[in-house]
């Protein structure tokens, strides 16, 4: 005999199991942000522990940048365009990583696709969050599931829907986790929490915004990450700035950077 029970008896957890099976492949993360952007605030700091006398060993290089993108129009004014910031780190042994934020986001090109919220790209991997608001026409089989915006994340080829109302279900958190699990490496999770420790620490003295790192708080939610307690200091950089088109192209895909602001 088939179940009565009302649907959402059966826990958010399952509501989104469903979802995931139906949900077309995402966009690109990229596919929708405009190609070249304005940099207002461009910051690079190098983590630096100190020996005796003069010792100095950098530890990593971190770079922050805010650009706004240009969609391209100038019927728009420009703090309505989509805004594009990043963290990036680079350690003294070559490990990277970066943290990227969207704020703004074009309409995405085609309606079932998300807009790009958020993501952590490291070497040969990264983990994106798109922000969707599911409708009927998408195919889910489940009656008045797919309403509402939902949270996506994304990551090798797989989809995991969230709604935003249920993150703090233990099911669901275990299914994020279950999902990080599959996607993210030891070796990721260390860079992970050796990363944000350090830029958490580096932004106490530095002018070096944070905004980036909330993607964290949809991949692990109610989690509180360190603060690094090693004795490091920040300094200006004695380097060239990090790369976007070099070392950091296989973990982002950078915007032409333009100075400044546009002439209209």
């Amino acid at each position: 005999m088939a179940s009565s029970r009302p649907f959402h008896a059966f826990g958010p957890w399952l509501l989104a199991a469903l979802l995931a099976a139906s949900l077309p492949a995402a966009a690109g993360f990229f596919d929708d942000l405009p190609r070249r952007g304005y940099v207002q605030q461009d910051t690079q700091v190098d983590a630096v522990r100190r020996g005796s006398g003069i010792e100095r060993t950098v530890v990593a290089t971190i770079r922050y940048l805010f650009i706004r993108l240009d969609p391209g129009r100038r019927d728009i004014a420009m703090d309505l365009w989509p805004v594009r910031s990043m963290l990036l780190v680079e350690y003294a042994d070559g490990v990277r990583i970066v943290f990227e934020r969207v704020d703004q986001a074009p309409d995405p090109g085609r309606p079932e696709d998300g807009s790009p919220v958020g993501r952590v790209g490291l070497e040969g991997n990264a983990v994106e969050v798109f922000g969707r608001n599911l409708g009927a026409g998408d195919g889910a089989p489940v009656p008045n599931a797919c309403s509402g915006a939902y949270t996506v994340l994304v990551s090798g080829g797989r989809n995991l829907p969230v709604a935003p109302e249920d993150v703090d279900a233990p099911t669901v958190r275990a299914g994020i986790a279950r999902f990080l699990d599959r996607t993210l490496s030891s070796g990721d999770r260390e860079t992970i929490d050796r990363s944000v420790a350090i830029l958490r620490r580096a932004s106490r003295s530095q002018t070096l915004p944070l905004g980036p790192l909330d993607v964290l708080k949809t991949l692990f939610p109610g989690r509180e990450f360190a603060v690094s307690a090693e004795g490091i200091t920040f300094e200006p950089t004695q380097v060239t700035p990090l790369d976007l088109g070099g070392a950091f192209r296989n973990l982002t895909d950078a915007p032409e950077l333009l100075p400044g602001v546009p002439a209209f």
